[in-house]
């Protein structure tokens, strides 16, 4: 969590991005005189409480959440007025919330969406929600987390259930996706992806951006704890208007192909 100056969310929030893997030992905060006050970057269970005295000059002040992805909806301001019949206008925030969607929304005409899309905006609507900074769908992003090129086909093509996927992100998290808390007997603690389990040991990711593995000893173990919390945030459909959801469905079923019949137009 960083607090920043008016107007400087989206600049932090890019110079953050642009860490990449140096990130995670920064805890992506990037170098900026436009950052007031920041946390560390927290892992599964644990907590950080941020005390400061607020700025002197009245203003709208951003709190965001820097970690690649997360920061279009982990974001919020903070006034600072010197009295409290002042008016401040907040600035148009780079995503707005359109409907908190569910499931329910789109059942009903999920069979007759399946064709006359558009395959332009369903790439920009993969973009604009930073599913790329994760996610693979054909030569579109990165495979930090799982490669959605063949989603459709893991689900059987059924568009509800991967919409639902979508919807409730931790609703079934793949076992190699699990953050795992590894209490280590010396209360040294190892938090990360379980790449590889072995008879006597096991390799931990524990930078996704450099998968460089750490082994660690069975018998150093005290405690293994698998978090069953998505790292993908909830809500992230809430910022697309309804069309554009069914848009980047059809993105997602084409596997990134802008040749498939999903984008024929009659």
């Amino acid at each position: 969590l960083m607090i920043v100056k008016p107007g400087a969310g989206d600049e932090v929030a890019k110079a953050a991005e642009a860490l990449g893997e140096k990130g995670f030992e920064v805890h992506f905060r990037p170098k900026s005189d436009k950052i007031l006050q920041a946390t560390n970057m927290l892992n599964f269970e644990e907590s950080q409480t941020l005390e400061f005295v607020a700025p002197e000059e009245p203003g709208i002040y951003e709190y965001i959440s820097a970690f690649p992805g997360h920061v279009g909806m982990m974001r919020g301001v903070m006034y600072v007025l010197t009295n409290l019949n002042q008016k401040l206008v907040p600035a148009t925030p780079t995503l707005q919330v359109v409907k908190e969607w569910v499931l329910a929304d789109f059942t009903d005409d999920l069979a007759k969406s399946g064709g006359h899309r558009s395959f332009d905006n369903g790439k920009a609507a993969f973009h604009k929600l930073n599913c790329h900074l994760c996610h693979k769908v054909g030569n579109e992003g990165v495979t930090i987390g799982p490669d959605l090129t063949e989603v459709f086909k893991r689900w059987k093509n059924i568009s509800q259930d991967v919409l639902r996927e979508i919807l409730e992100p931790s609703r079934a998290v793949e076992e190699k996706y699990l953050t795992h808390i590894i209490a280590k007997n010396s209360g040294e603690r190892v938090i990360g992806y379980v790449a590889e389990r072995h008879d006597d040991y096991v390799m931990v990711v524990v930078n996704p951006l450099n998968p460089v593995t750490t082994r660690v000893e069975l018998t150093d173990i005290a405690s293994d704890k698998a978090s069953k919390q998505s790292p993908m945030p909830e809500g992230l459909l809430n910022f697309l208007k309804r069309e554009e959801v069914f848009d980047l469905l059809a993105f997602l079923q084409s596997g990134g192909d802008e040749k498939h019949d999903l984008f024929r137009h009659h």
